[in-house]
């Protein structure tokens, strides 16, 4: 599982949560850091550019420093800490790094009650969950305590099946509900398609998990508006964000 941290003060807050939550589904945890270039101090910037020399690996560790790292290392054995250079691509960094490790999850903590916009500026977390190959999911650090009760899966023109496995996984360890979220066939082109992709969702959960599953049809631009708004107005813990990617497993799955 991957963990996205886009300041170093974030390692004193949410990080904890994410360890607890790599704990309770028994896999190992990466904190990738996403650091902007306009954060790096302007005379450093300058030097870096005259001088055209890159950071080496002793910049990039700082960004953790050494007491978080020991902080985390003791609540959870099996992190791991690596931080993308000021002049490289976060999107290509982020994409490779999970190819490379075979990333099953990425996590992207935030609150949910504040500017929905207030990371975009940073990461455009939407565009990079298209790119992957892995579910995406937004976690609401709405308190200390960890307690997922309600996770969102919108569902678009295809059968999002890596992100049931995944929502129906992390529910079954919490028993939350799901709410399937689409939007309303007579607005959508495909509307027929992706009427039919929720009603297989719905039955693939309620067929084969124990779970509490919800179907939703909301007006929007599009699916990921539609369930981010639906996550903020229900107080949602997790919000996946990749259903108009084509997750699909050519083998046949079942949830249990």
């Amino acid at each position: 599982m991957v963990v996205l941290v886009f300041s170093s003060s974030e390692l004193d807050t949410n990080t904890e949560i994410a360890v607890e939550i790599a704990k309770q589904l028994q896999c190992s945890v990466h904190f990738l850091y996403i650091k902007r270039c306009h954060d790096i101090h302007p005379l450093k910037r300058a030097r870096d550019l005259f001088s055209k020399q890159k950071w080496n690996s002793t910049h990039i560790d700082s960004a953790f420093p050494d007491l978080q790292k020991r902080r985390l290392m003791k609540l959870y054995s099996s992190i791991s800490f690596q931080t993308g250079k000021p002049n490289e691509n976060m999107h290509h960094f982020i994409i490779n790094y999970c190819n490379k490790h075979n990333i099953d999850l990425v996590l992207f903590l935030e609150n949910m009650a504040s500017s929905l916009r207030s990371k975009g500026k940073k990461l455009n977390i939407i565009s990079l969950s298209d790119k992957l190959n892995c579910p995406v999911l937004r976690f609401n650090y709405k308190s200390n305590k960890l307690n997922i009760q309600d996770i969102i899966i919108p569902v678009g023109k295809s059968l999002p099946l890596k992100i049931l496995i995944a929502g129906s996984y992390i529910g079954r360890v919490f028993q939350s509900k799901i709410h399937l979220i689409s939007l309303p066939k007579k607005f959508l082109v495909n509307g027929h398609e992706e009427a039919l992709c929720q009603y297989k969702a719905y039955h693939l959960l309620h067929d084969n998990t124990n779970l509490e599953v919800e179907c939703i049809t909301l007006m929007s631009k599009n699916i990921e508006e539609a369930a981010l708004r639906y996550a903020i107005e229900i107080n949602a813990d997790i919000v996946f964000l990749n259903s108009n990617k084509e997750c699909i497993n050519k083998d046949p799955v079942s949830i249990y």
